[in-house]
C-alpha cells in the first residue's frame, strides 16, 4: 500500500511539473531573479518543497562561507544568490538521488546587517546600513552620505571592495552612465577633494 502511495505520489508530481514547466521556462526568459536581493552571510531564509512537507524549513541561516544545510541534500552554496536561483540550486542537489523533480521556493524570512562605509569629501561621513532586501549602487550610497560636499572632485572616487583587492577607481560623472555599479556589504567609498 506504501509503495502505491508512493508511485501515485511521484506520478502526479511529475504530471503536475511538466504542466508547469512551460509557464515556469517563461518565467525565466523574462530575466531570472532580475532585481532581487542577493543572499549574504546572516540573512535567513524559508525553504518549501512542493509536495514534500517534511522537507519544508523556516529560518534557515545563510552560514559565513554562504552555504545552507538542507535535509537529503546536505550544504548547499547560496551565497550571492537571489531567491529564485538558490531555489534551483536546492532543487539541483535534491535530484541527486532523493527527488525526482523537485520544485523548490526560497523566500527570505530575515535580512543580515550588512554595512559600507562613505568617507571622504561628503556631507555626512560615516558607516550605513544597506536598505533591508535591496542593492545599492554607489551614487546612492554617496546620496545617503549627504551627496558630494564644497569640496568633492567627482571623478576621484575610490571603492574598496571588503575581499580586499585593488582599489577600484571610479569618475561620479561617467557613473549614471551604462550598467550600475553596486556595493557589496564591507565597501568602502573615499570621494576625493579638489585642488584649488
Amino acid at each position: 500500500m506504501k509503495s502505491l502511495l508512493f508511485f501515485l505520489r511521484r506520478t502526479i508530481l511529475i504530471l503536475t511539473s511538466a504542466l508547469l514547466t512551460p509557464v515556469a521556462l517563461a518565467q525565466g526568459e523574462a530575466g531570472e531573479g532580475a532585481g532581487e536581493h542577493q543572499l549574504g552571510a546572516g540573512d535567513s531564509i524559508d525553504i518549501r518543497v512542493f509536495q514534500e512537507p517534511e522537507l519544508d524549513s523556516a529560518k534557515v541561516p545563510v552560514s559565513k562561507e554562504g552555504r545552507v544545510s538542507i535535509q537529503l541534500a546536505g550544504e548547499v552554496e547560496v551565497i550571492g544568490l537571489t531567491p529564485t536561483l538558490a531555489a534551483r540550486a536546492i532543487e539541483s542537489k535534491l535530484k541527486q538521488g532523493y527527488l525526482v523533480h523537485p520544485k523548490v521556493t526560497v523566500t527570505i524570512s530575515g535580512y543580515a546587517q550588512r554595512r559600507f562605509t562613505v568617507l571622504g569629501a561628503v556631507n555626512k561621513p560615516g558607516a550605513f546600513t544597506f536598505p533591508a532586501g535591496q542593492n545599492l549602487t554607489v551614487l546612492e550610497a554617496i546620496g545617503m552620505a549627504g551627496g558630494y560636499n564644497k569640496q568633492a572632485n567627482p571623478s576621484k572616487i575610490i571603492l574598496k571592495r571588503a575581499g580586499g583587492g585593488e582599489p577600484i577607481k571610479l569618475d561620479g560623472k561617467k557613473l549614471g552612465e551604462g550598467a550600475p555599479m553596486n556595493l557589496k556589504a564591507g565597501d568602502v567609498i573615499t570621494v576625493g577633494e579638489s585642488v584649488f
